[in-house]
């Protein structure tokens, strides 16, 4: 299957692989480039319904206009995903949604029946995504996320949202770190928990300017309902800087053979630590 040179603008979301109880067959050999995306969900996703395979599929050369995921991979129901890759993606999370996160590869369990799939062999590479929230990536105990490669990531943000408060409340959540609430929970541009060779270079954030600029929907949406807690009342001294989030740049959990080259990024904050790692073997390069 290939999939080029479209221009799409979608409700739900944009070009979205799945692989459905009825169908019987995995989902491999598929490419898609030189798309434009716009979506108030996912602009490219595998998943969520997750029932066979995902393999050899390749996505190159796309802009996102709009989204609150840009990559989103969830397996929930048991099929593997291997063999994946996405090159050359330029895009933002301008939907307006809290909880946005521009990178999600999400390995967990449907429900107490399902059995437990796999992810391996991903890269992400020449990324630049400008958002207000985090990259995820996170497999739930007894899962295996092994072989991740992430190169030249350029994450610049408009904002930096408040995400604790609904992120402790949204435990049940399989397209949410389902079964990881330190996952949910942590303040950093990438967190990562429970994954198998990772490597990660030519990682480069920036911080938002303040105050925020008028551009970015998320404080004039009447979406932030959503994080009532966050959002209500405080708007303002959010939008001046008043109130700020603090991030760091890396924060890591159960981390087995990591690689990390942090030389280009940074806490969002003097008194904040770039990295938190917990029961990891990381090796740093700088």
């Amino acid at each position: 299957m290939v999939i080029s040179d479209c221009n799409i603008r979608a409700g739900d979301d944009a070009i979205v692989l799945k692989t459905t109880k009825d169908a019987y067959r995995a989902c491999e050999n598929i490419t898609v480039s030189n798309c434009i995306l716009e979506t108030n969900c996912a602009a490219m996703k595998l998943g969520t319904e997750s029932h066979f395979d995902f393999r050899n599929i390749l996505f190159n050369n796309c802009i996102v206009k709009k989204a609150t995921r840009i990559i989103d991979l969830t397996i929930c129901d048991g099929g593997h995903l291997e063999n994946v890759q996405f090159n050359h993606i330029v895009g933002e999370t301008n939907a307006g949604w809290p909880l946005s996160r521009h990178i999600i590869v999400n390995l967990n369990k449907r429900d107490s029946t399902s059995k437990m799939g796999s992810i391996k062999n991903l890269s992400i590479s020449d990324y630049t995504c400008r958002t207000d929230n985090r990259i995820l990536i996170g497999a739930m105990k007894g899962g295996e996320i092994s072989d991740v490669r992430l190169e030249n990531i350029r994450v610049n943000f408009a904002m930096l949202e408040g995400h604790l408060p609904l992120a402790k409340n949204i435990e049940g959540d399989r397209n949410y770190g389902k079964g990881l609430p330190e996952l949910r929970s942590a303040s950093a541009a990438m967190v990562v928990e429970n994954v198998k060779n990772l490597s990660v270079s030519d990682f480069q954030i920036t911080y938002p300017e303040y105050p925020i600029a008028d551009d970015w929907k998320l404080l004039k949406s009447p979406l932030p309902f959503c994080n009532q807690e966050y959002y209500e009342g405080n708007e303002a001294k959010i939008k001046s800087g008043e109130i700020r989030p603090k991030f760091h740049a890396f924060w890591g959990k159960d981390i087995q053979n990591g690689k990390l080259n942090l030389r280009m990024s940074a806490a969002s904050e003097p008194d904040t630590k770039k990295l938190v790692l917990l029961d990891s073997e990381v090796i740093l390069e700088e």
